[in-house]
């Protein structure tokens, strides 16, 4: 079956392409006639200097979608299945905009005009600026990552007037150590499922990891019950070392000394039978743990945000932070440093107040 990405190059190759008719099914003497008939439909804003080939102007948008995600889970370094589902969420998104303006789903439907017209209708949804802000970069990087750098269907970017959105950093939600120590110590019956929950809080708590890093990553061989090391394979495949507190690996092997002895997988955590535990039954019982608790919220990620915050309150530095947490830059870290510093600001308020 041919892919959706070979169809794309299909229109630019001569040699696979029919005498008659293109990819599309469009007669090829009707093809630049139609491309030209489209740029200057009213929603179009592109010159035709924009493009390598004015045929490129009709090639469908289904298509150049398809091999966009062919493309990401196939180039050297492939993209996460996150990042995979979130593009196709986006382009979805947007071409669903384009036809209830009854705009072709055609690449050159791609501009700014009709990018700014889906911005608005998701703030009309009162969606997020944070995830409008994400979905549109997404938007660009197809437009010229792909579209352009990869393919080189068009001369600049199609996007490039669009400004990319920066909405103003939040403080990130943070627990205190009294807190953390009331939620790691609640599930403290001597039960299977007690010993593992309160094993897994712990070590959210001291490493700051990724809940599915933890939860289906680690390994009994993998971890070293001296020291508390192991690695895990974070987001995007990098592996990094990690290492748990002291209390968190005594949680640890208090819950190995009641897990079930496995023979067809070494998974760390497992439920009562003896199974892998899933990324999905451990937010349950992290919900049910909630719940129970009567606390607002709790979740892997707030452990997360608290320990990078609490390692820039006592001196970390920025760039050690991004390497705890495994971040490939260190915006976010930027992020809990601006937090860290308006709740330190806060406390120098008493001191500097003049009465």
């Amino acid at each position: 079956m041919t892919s959706a990405l070979a169809r794309v190059h299909a229109p630019l190759t001569p040699a696979v392409r029919s005498p008659t008719r293109d990819v599309q099914g469009i007669p090829l003497a009707w093809a630049a006639d139609r491309a030209a008939r489209i740029l200057q439909e009213e929603y179009v804003k592109h010159p035709s200097s924009t493009w390598t080939d004015l045929d490129n102007a009709i090639l469908s948008l289904g298509e150049l979608h398809d091999a966009w995600l062919e493309w990401m889970g196939g180039r050297e370094k492939p993209a996460t299945r996150e990042s995979i589902r979130k593009a196709a969420n986006v382009m979805a998104s947007f071409r669903k905009s384009l036809a209830a303006a009854g705009a072709p789903d055609v690449l050159a439907s791609v501009t700014p005009e009709t990018v700014q017209r889906w911005v608005a209708q998701q703030r009309a949804l009162h969606k997020s600026e944070d995830g409008i802000a994400s979905r549109l970069s997404t938007l660009k990087v197809f437009t010229n990552l792909y579209v352009r750098a990869e393919l080189g269907l068009t001369t600049d970017d199609l996007l490039r007037r669009v400004k990319r959105i920066n909405p103003p950093p939040k403080p990130r939600p943070r627990l205190t150590d009294r807190q953390i120590k009331e939620i790691c110590d609640f599930p403290d019956d001597a039960t299977f499922e007690g010993l593992r929950n309160r094993a897994l809080l712990f070590v959210f708590a001291s490493t700051g990891r990724r809940l599915r890093e933890v939860v289906e990553k680690m390994t009994v061989a993998g971890l070293n019950p001296i020291t508390g090391e192991f690695a895990v394979a974070a987001k995007g495949g990098a592996v990094y070392p990690t290492r748990m507190s002291p209390a968190a690996l005594k949680a640890v092997k208090a819950y190995l000394r009641e897990r079930p002895p496995t023979e067809d997988h070494d998974a760390l955590w497992v439920t009562r039978d003896g199974r892998p535990l899933t990324g999905w039954a451990a937010l349950l019982a992290i919900r049910r743990l909630r719940e129970k608790m009567g606390v607002e919220r709790l979740n892997s990620h707030l452990f997360r945000h608290s320990l990078a915050q609490r390692a820039l309150d006592h001196g970390a530095e920025r760039a050690m932070v991004m390497d705890m947490l495994g971040h490939a830059t260190d915006k976010a870290a930027r992020i809990y440093a601006a937090s860290v510093r308006q709740s330190t600001a806060a406390r120098a308020m008493p001191r500097y107040s003049p009465v």
